[in-house]
């Protein structure tokens, strides 16, 4: 099993709409996003580690969920 998402599964995974979003995000939580591999193109993309954008999620998900009980 791959222990890596790329750019597009990592944007899906957080489901965001968009690269600047995923931007934004970076940005704001660079933990968050691990570089395993730093890529140059599109047919060598940079690749963030699976099991700490995984927990990413999950966390960033029940945020969302409990700021929309508010």
């Amino acid at each position: 099993m791959n222990q890596t998402y790329t750019r597009k599964q990592a944007t899906e995974k957080l489901e965001l709409t968009s690269r600047f979003a995923f931007d934004e995000l970076k940005g704001k939580y660079p933990h968050a996003f691990v570089v395993v591999r730093q890529g140059t193109n599109r047919g060598n993309p940079t690749l963030y580690d699976k099991q700490v954008l995984d927990k990413f999620a999950q966390i960033n998900e029940f945020l969302r969920r409990q700021e929309g009980q508010l």
